[in-house]
């Protein structure tokens, strides 16, 4: 998919289709390759089982990395600083910037040999776990001992998206898997949401706070993505789920709990 695509919406009754439509443009694509850090701005992105990945290397996906401490995967809620570190693309993995940091090298070819089980919320999961100079690197931006960075192998035994969060409305099927992301492989967001919950904030919050992978405008009104029950985007038919309640984080790295009742992720 790529930027000026349509987003339809399509729902079904037993007895006939009906077919409304909501037209809206494709403004952004985003892909956070480390989970937690900040996301890269592509031009175009594939669909993949799990998520929005580069058209030049289906390896190169959203959330398949992740920083873990001590058996349990971290998060900004955890280390709010994570937001601060900027993955790069390059041919065979990332660089990694940050603040007065070095630029670290990751490689995806070959890939790191050891593979080790933590929890990702309080799921056993498994991640090719990386060596002690990337350790090294995360332990002293961060300022936490014992961080590692892990990659997600397509070979893994994956969570599937229907059993995370059973309370939240979904159409998650059998075949919906997850990398390292918490409930659902994509997400898609509105301007119009966020513009209309920053009506409601005391300090205004931008798109970026909720981390989507598909940003669109031009919607019919504030949160009718949520009301999707499918999104077309070129041949590709995407199923609901809703999120609300996000946690957030500025561009320093400080983190805060959003009151949000009256905003929803539309999760791909």
């Amino acid at each position: 998919c790529a930027p000026g695509l349509m987003v339809t919406k399509e729902e079904e009754n037993d007895k006939a289709v009906k077919r409304s439509r909501m037209t809206a443009i494709v403004k952004e694509l985003i892909i956070y390759p480390i989970k937690s850090c900040s996301g890269i701005r592509v031009d175009e992105a594939i669909t993949t089982e799990y998520g929005l990945a580069l058209p030049s290397n289906v390896l190169l996906s959203d959330r398949r990395w992740m920083i873990i401490k001590n058996g349990k995967h971290q998060t900004q809620t955890q280390i709010s600083k994570m937001a601060t570190i900027q993955p790069e693309f390059v041919p065979d993995g990332l660089l990694l910037k940050a603040p007065n940091m070095p630029n670290l090298a990751i490689s995806v070819n070959p890939p790191p040999t050891e593979i080790i089980e933590f929890k990702c919320y309080d799921v056993s999961i498994n991640g090719r776990k990386y060596g002690e100079n990337v350790s090294q690197w995360l332990s002293t931006y961060l300022g936490k001992q014992n961080l590692h960075l892990v990659y997600f192998d397509n070979q893994f035994q994956c969570r599937l998206s229907k059993d995370m969060e059973p309370e939240i409305p979904t159409e998650a099927r059998e075949t919906d898997l997850l990398a390292y992301q918490d409930i659902s492989p994509l997400l898609l967001c509105s301007i119009e949401s966020v513009q209309d919950l920053n009506k409601r904030l005391e300090k205004p919050v931008k798109v970026d706070n909720f981390r989507p992978n598909i940003v669109v405008q031009n919607v019919s009104n504030p949160y009718a993505e949520a009301s999707l029950l499918h999104s077309s985007i070129g041949i590709y038919v995407l199923h609901a789920s809703l999120l609300s309640g996000l946690l957030a984080s500025d561009d320093k790295g400080a983190v805060n709990l959003l009151d949000c009742q009256n905003f929803e992720h539309h999760c791909l």
